[in-house]
């Protein structure tokens, strides 16, 4: 039970449309000279190539995976500071040990020494740039069976702490071999009485990664794990949690309120989105903020986090968000059997948050019934 609700509602303002992408690549669009006058230490301008190399290999671990889930891509981030190394490697001229070397014009004749680290930089970036160009083919396609296994026995080759959350979330490259990729490793599992929260307290809080499997695993039966992504049950470090895929993501939902940004298609914008509330509602998450909802790079949406999910309580969390449904959605709400439900969540969720998940169902259900008896068919379902 919530005594007060937390946090930032993210139903609340997302159906916006359109909502268009603008280029987020800053600088000077007007090409200048081809060489600068400024010298480059060749020392300073290998550990340029070095430092590129080091972010590419990071980046390619991942086939095209984001920085952070939840966080803009560094895959373009990482790319972008590439993009601006090439100008500095072509067209600057090397100082090596305090001989400066000055772009030559008028048939003069280029200083062997420059020509050949010219050379040498000329070929360092065609290695970059062939490498940056090859993580694009690099993101593995995998069937969610396969994506399941890879999860449950590749290898953790690198860890390091995610970027945002509360919940202790662990960024992990896996490899077994022939497929490296990244998951994030969510291990909380905290039960109280009473907890209080910094806007709310609630009574009988859980807040439990097995919350996360649940939810794909609820996602699977409705015909919505095309919008949550892989959760697996693993244990790392001596620490049970959930592990889940890496997503190629540009942004959260909270980083596109930011920046104003609005998707090209508001129609199949505001489908995904309306999915989205249906699915909150069935789950009753008591803390679905922005940043959980994340954006790929064609605008396709996913939902993450939902260790705070699954509450008690029968009645829907926001039934003012239930604005239409998806038609195919809807039947598969209709269809949701209690025992399948049960027997595929049973290690992650007690009968009684089944029976809750289920009476949220038939309401959901009989709400877009209602709308539908009132408005038509064709103005509640798409």
């Amino acid at each position: 039970m919530v005594v007060k609700a937390e946090g930032n509602h993210f139903g609340d303002g997302l159906v916006r449309g359109p909502i268009l992408l603008g280029n987020t690549i800053g600088g000077n669009h007007h090409s200048g000279a081809i060489f600068s006058v400024v010298t480059v230490d060749e020392d300073f301008l290998l550990g340029i190539v070095l430092e590129e190399f080091e972010k590419l290999r990071h980046l390619r671990v991942g086939g095209r995976g984001p920085a952070e889930h939840g966080n803009i891509d560094e895959t373009h981030s990482e790319g972008f500071g590439l993009t601006a190394t090439i100008p500095a490697i072509l067209g600057c001229p090397l100082r090596r040990k305090g001989v400066e070397f000055h772009p030559l014009s008028g048939g003069s004749t280029m200083n062997p020494l420059h020509l050949r680290w010219r050379g040498l930089m000329l070929a360092a970036v065609v290695c970059l740039t062939c490498g940056l160009f090859a993580v694009a083919a690099d993101e593995p396609t995998l069937t969610k069976e396969q994506i399941k296994q890879f999860l449950l026995t590749a290898k953790v080759v690198r860890s390091q702490e995610a970027k945002k959350g509360i919940t202790h979330t662990m960024r992990l490259t896996l490899s077994d071999g022939t497929v490296t990729h990244d998951a994030s490793f969510q291990p909380m599992d905290e039960h109280k009485a009473v907890k209080q929260l910094a806007m709310s307290t609630e009574v009988n809080f859980v807040d439990s990664y097995k919350y996360n499997i649940a939810a794909y695993a609820l996602a699977e039966l409705i015909g919505m794990d095309d919008m949550v992504p892989v959760y697996v049950e693993r244990k790392w470090e001596g620490n049970t949690g959930s592990l889940s895929w890496w997503l190629p993501v540009k942004m959260d939902e909270a980083e596109r309120h930011k920046q104003k940004l609005t998707a090209p298609d508001a129609d199949a914008w505001n489908n995904q989105m309306y999915k989205i509330r249906v699915f909150d509602n069935l789950v009753y998450d008591t803390d679905p903020n922005l940043t959980n909802v994340l954006i790929g790079e064609d605008w396709k949406i996913w939902r993450i986090d939902f260790s705070r999910a699954f509450r008690l309580n029968k009645e829907l969390k926001d039934p003012k968000d239930l604005v239409r449904c998806d038609r195919q959605l809807l039947e598969k709400l209709k269809a949701l059997d209690a025992n399948a439900l049960t027997e595929k969540t049973k290690h992650y969720l007690t009968k009684d948050e089944v029976k809750a998940v289920m009476a949220r169902r038939d309401k959901i259900v009989a709400q877009f019934q209602k709308m539908i008896a009132e408005k038509g068919e064709n103005e509640v379902l798409y």
